[in-house]
């Protein structure tokens, strides 16, 4: 029966998604990608048909979603162009830098903005995968159809002046749009020595005598100005200055890009066809070959079936893979893979099975006798929490259909927020939280590319793209980005899946923002990575770029406290056994050597503020906040994706240096947190994301956007841990009870510590339980004293 709902189900969004996209093409409005079969399909299992319907309105007709569960909240469709938004920064193709153009439906241009090239002109459309468009972990947005024109070596610049040709570098600016955001001009200056001419380009198509053209449209030349000349890959020759004509005629097919995203129909032996089906699902998310992500390893699941690849095992395992399970390895659920047809499942499950031994693991520590030290992956998780503080009120303040993936929050000084939304449309909002619901939410920028920081500096709005610092500019006052203008680029770009830009603060007059390293679907660091990865960056005004701090792999999350310190999360890798929260001093290393510095093996690591033990209490930590609230005063909180709802954290300083403990905090929200902010009226504004199947909070929705009010010191619990010569002291909240004794049995303690190599993760080694000798109450009942022998 569940198998024939199932397909009922997707013949019904089938029907629906054919319907709409004949419809679509006949008003000419936004195009619908053949990935977007497998995104409804699986959208018509979690949520029903009514939110099909709902994304296909928003997506193809350009219709009012204000009351619709889409992201595509205010959305508009510009007359004329094939799709909204028609103006789009991100990868294309493998290119990392690169504006797209979708001037009319079917028709597209695409510019490399390193070097002001015209890269392709073509018919067909942008597959739109990856995990801010499609959820899929590896893939990056491709060109399909058919090309016109296509410039795969780029333009070469140079500035003519008394005859001579003079090479000269690009600069992009950025670009804005004209009135009704119905053209849009992209900005360059071409430097040569010390000629800076600034130029600009405006593309668009025209029909003449029956021929489609494309037309890049310069300004005219000036005065006694040097005249731009560009040579394209194949060596003609062209002078920008004025209108130069591309006609659009002969097509060749686009190749569709080859790899594992594409695998589901390869063909050959039945573990090849195995393999491209796990390339080309969610699998790789959770799971590698040979180490835990978030559920268990190929070699660990082959491992427990060692000779048992018989039908009974097979079956099994291939049910589990259709309608999810839990509870075989762990507490993580494994979600229900309803886009799968039974026998993509059981090929997935066969080449699991034939998965060889686990990899050795590094050289473990020795104990002072010379033997390894016991190990333990076994964690205690605990039955997490799941109600909202006591101490605080949360209230939902996103209006109906206002669903963000927030990766980045500001405030302007007349208490509005800027809200900037990991999605497919890379959308901006301005967000009035003391307005009615119906008023609150207002659409002011889009096709922006992964923005996952914000940061607002004089009422002026910044936003760090994957690939860029931007500046978002309204010039009329109309409350709608005119211009979004390029602060910088100043640092290498690959087009890789996890090379994300993280946070943004400003201090100082200069911007600090982290880059994540590349990583394999599964988790794997890519055995090549760029200079610029796993650093933290710090960015002048003036746009110049330098390495404040290294050794990060996927630091999503970076703030300020008020005694100047800068704090950042980072997530368990290879070199990083556990979670971390630090504090970052310039010029330190941080543990991850997946990046190949000079040096970097040898490198000392500078230790983390707190450990966030991997599955207790952290798993994708996010961007911390300073509590200004009761007793909390002066610590940190955090959010987590993965293992959910808000952390705290006590820090002291012993010896000069940061440490500290790190509590469960609040559960009970929408989402899971990813983005927390202070607004004027003191509240604690809340951001949350999301996306299938391991980076979100189990079971709920990927999106969310709250704010949390203090209500007085409702909460008993612990506030602060110290260290002592001979144990520690805990603080708390409220004083405990008169005429409660406490005894050492009334105190757990454990012990164990972690040895960083180039596993992913790691154990705990030497565990161990500890009991106290004693705990003296303090006299006002508010300190446990714990004496702790060994």
């Amino acid at each position: 029966m569940p198998k024939l709902i199932r397909l009922l189900a997707a013949l019904v969004v089938a029907v629906v998604l054919v319907l709409a996209a004949l419809v679509g093409i006949a008003l000419q409005t936004s195009q619908v990608s053949k990935s977007d079969l497998a995104f409804l399909a699986d959208l018509g299992q979690r949520e029903g048909l009514g939110a099909v319907i709902s994304v296909v309105r928003a997506h193809m007709f350009g219709v009012d979603v204000s009351k619709a569960s889409d992201p595509g909240y205010g959305r508009q469709l510009v007359a004329g162009r094939g799709n909204a938004p028609w103006v789009i920064r991100g990868n294309l193709d493998g290119r990392p830098r690169v504006l797209k153009f979708a001037l009319a439906p079917e028709t597209w241009a695409a510019y490399e903005i390193e070097t002001m090239s015209l890269y392709q002109v073509w018919r067909g459309g942008v597959r739109f995968e990856g995990a801010a468009y499609d959820y899929k972990h590896g893939p990056q947005p491709a060109s399909e159809g058919d090309w016109y024109q296509r410039d795969a070596a780029g333009a070469r610049w140079y500035l003519l002046a008394d005859g001579t040709e003079t090479p000269a570098r690009v600069h992009y600016r950025g670009h804005t749009y004209g009135p009704g955001q119905e053209s849009a001009t992209m900005h360059f200056d071409l430097v040569a020595g010390d000629q800076r001419l600034r130029l600009s380009e405006t593309p668009d198509l025209a029909e003449r005598d029956g021929q489609t053209l494309l037309l890049r449209q310069f300004p005219a030349a000036a005065g006694d100005a040097p005249v731009p000349v560009f040579y394209t890959g194949d060596d003609r020759r062209f002078v920008a200055a004025g209108v130069v004509e591309v006609p659009l005629g002969e097509t060749t097919a686009i190749t569709p890009a080859e790899g594992p995203s594409r695998g589901r129909d390869a063909e050959g032996s039945e573990l090849e066809r195995g393999e491209a089906v796990i390339a080309g699902s969610d699998c790789l998310s959770c799971h590698a070959e040979q180490h835990r992500v978030a559920g268990p390893a190929w070699s660990q699941i082959s491992g427990k079936f060692r000779g048992k690849i018989q039908e009974e095992v097979v079956s099994v395992l291939t049910d589990k893979v259709l309608n999810g399970s839990v509870g075989t390895w762990g507490q993580v659920p494994m979600p229900a893979h309803p886009g799968m047809t039974e026998q993509q499942a059981r090929e997935a499950v066969i080449y699991i099975l034939n998965v060889g031994e686990p990899e050795k693991e590094g050289d473990p520590p020795l104990d002072p006798s010379g033997n390894p030290y016991p190990a333990t992956l076994e964690f205690d998780i605990l039955p997490r929490l799941t109600a909202v503080h006591p101490s605080f009120a949360l209230e939902n303040i996103a209006p109906a259909g206002f669903e963000p993936k927030v990766g980045g929050m500001g405030f302007r000084s007349d208490g509005k927020m800027v809200l900037a939304s990991w999605d497919l449309d890379g959308a901006v909002y301005l967000v009035d939280p003391q307005a009615p619901l119906e008023s609150r939410v207002r659409r002011i920028g889009e096709g922006l590319h992964e923005p996952l920081g914000l940061e607002i500096v004089d009422d002026r709005i910044f936003v760090l793209q994957k690939q860029e610092l931007t500046e978002l500019v309204d010039h009329d006052g109309d409350e709608v980005i005119d211009e979004y203008r390029v602060v910088s680029y100043d640092w290498q770009a690959n087009p890789n899946f996890h090379s994300f830009a993280f946070g943004l603060v400003h201090r100082d007059d200069a911007f600090y923002f982290l880059l994540s390293i590349c990583v394999l679907p599964g988790g794997a660091s890519c055995p090549e990575q760029l200079p610029s990865q796993g650093k933290l960056l710090r960015v002048g005004m003036d746009g110049s770029a330098s390495v404040h701090a290294s050794g990060f792999r996927t630091p999503n999350g970076i703030a300020m406290a008020r005694d100047g310190g800068m704090y950042i999360t980072d997530n368990q890798g290879d070199y990083l056994p556990s979670s971390k929260l630090l504090r970052v001093e310039r010029g330190a290393f941080y543990g991850s050597r997946a990046v190949p510095d000079e040096g970097v093996m040898g490198l000392v690591e500078t230790p983390p503020a707190v450990w966030l033990p991997q599955d207790e209490v952290g798993n994708s930590p996010t961007e911390p906040l300073e509590l200004r609230e009761g007793p909390y005063a002066g610590q940190l909180i955090h959010g987590d994706v993965y293992n959910g709802g808000i952390k705290r954290v006590f820090l002291e300083t012993v010896e000069g240096r940061e440490q500290g403990a790190v509590f469960h905090f609040s559960a009970g929200f929408h989402g899971a947190v990813n983005r927390l902010e202070r607004g004027p009226d003191g509240a604690i504004y809340v951001g949350e994301t999301g996306n299938p199947p391991n980076w979100g909070e189990f079971g709920k929705p990927w999106h969310g956007f709250e704010r949390l009010t203090w209500q007085g010191n409702n909460a008993f619990e612990i506030l602060a841990v110290r260290a002592l010569e001979d144990g520690f002291e805990l603080e708390l909240t409220q004083p405990l009870a008169d005429g409660t004794q406490l005894s050492g049995d009334d105190l757990v303690v454990r012990q164990w510590f972690y040895h960083p190599n180039e596993q992913y993760g790691g154990p705990k080694y030497d565990p161990r339980d500890l009991r106290a000798s004693a705990l003296a109450v303090s006299d006002d009942r508010r300190r446990i004293r714990a004496s702790i022998p060994g």
